[in-house]
């Protein structure tokens, strides 16, 4: 029994389909592929509304890509809070920095302002 046309273009898109949704989706960083998961998520409509603009603006691709570098600059921002709390806390395990004397600290920030660059001059002037 002949399949008509429509059958077999119906037949055919159906298994792409089903090829399509068992392949997974994939990013690249330059260096490997990595797997693209899929999540929902919802929002109030004036996000949306901000989420489209931004799009439609060309400033993203689509509301995932949004998303994506949203995450991507939580990431970083975390990342640079926890090396500063590192620093902070390195600073407070190294001990009494001892008397501080503002005239001095300024003599030596003009002696190595004056040897990091030999053509400037530093001025006399107080600070």
């Amino acid at each position: 029994m002949a399949r008509s046309a429509v059958e077999a273009t119906s037949h055919s898109y159906g298994l792409i389909g089903n090829i399509c949704q068992s392949l997974p989706n994939y990013v690249s960083d330059g260096k490997r592929k990595h797997a693209m998961a899929t999540m929902n998520i919802s929002v109030p409509d004036l996000m949306k509304d901000w989420v489209q603009a931004q799009i439609k603006d060309g400033r993203y691709a689509s509301s995932s890509d949004y998303v994506r570098d949203l995450i991507r600059k939580d990431q970083q921002q975390r990342d640079k809070l926890a090396a500063l709390q590192a620093a902070i806390a390195l600073g407070v395990e190294s001990g009494d920095a001892g008397d501080l004397d503002i005239d001095s600290i300024k003599r030596k920030a003009k002696r190595r302002a004056s040897l990091e660059s030999p053509e400037r001059k530093v001025s006399s002037r107080p600070i």
